[in-house]
């Protein structure tokens, strides 16, 4: 009977050891690949902001200047936590000089299909170009200068709006020490 019971629990040693051990080897071999497909569609998401960037450079976390081919500043680019209906979600903006929005994209989104979830589509994120601190606001009837909020998802659209707010204020602060 302990015989048994040892034999078991080598085995299962056994099993866990073999199974870690490739875990480990598994995770070694594709770990530099995973870096570089993320490196890649970071670069991607911030080139979808701020088009007339050609890299980035971090200022802060969070926070990237935004180069042209002569090492020019062209702008900025933030990428913010947004408190949704169903959870957080990441947005990315990009941000000329004077501060103004360029555009924005939102990178993940767990919102209400059909409800939340049209955040994503340009037909909300168009309302956030050339707009500035004071513009970002969410009303509820059509406006020009404030961003109307999507019918059934108000707080989907507010999270959005507040998450770039909130960038856009740090990053004025970061950049006009």
């Amino acid at each position: 009977m302990i015989k048994d019971i040892i034999k078991i629990g080598i085995n299962l040693m056994l099993i866990c050891l073999v199974g870690g051990t490739i875990l480990a080897a598994t995770n070694f071999i594709t770990a530099p690949k995973i870096e570089e497909v993320e490196k890649e569609a970071k670069l991607q998401a911030q080139l979808s902001v701020l088009l007339s960037a050609t890299q980035f450079k971090e200022i802060k976390q969070g926070f990237f200047k935004g180069l042209n081919a002569k090492g020019e500043t062209v702008g900025y680019v933030i990428s913010c936590l947004a408190e949704g209906y169903s959870g957080a979600f990441w947005v990315m903006a990009g941000v000329n000089k004077e501060f103004k929005i360029v555009r924005i994209n939102v990178l993940t989104n767990k919102e209400t299909p059909g409800l939340g979830s049209k955040i994503e589509e340009d037909e909300f994120r168009n309302q956030f170009k050339g707009k500035c601190v004071e513009s970002l606001e969410v009303v509820k009837t059509p406006t020009a200068d404030k961003i109307q909020a999507i019918t059934g998802a108000t707080i989907s659209s507010k999270a959005v709006t507040e998450a770039v707010k909130k960038g856009l204020v740090e990053l004025k602060r970061i950049i006009q020490k």
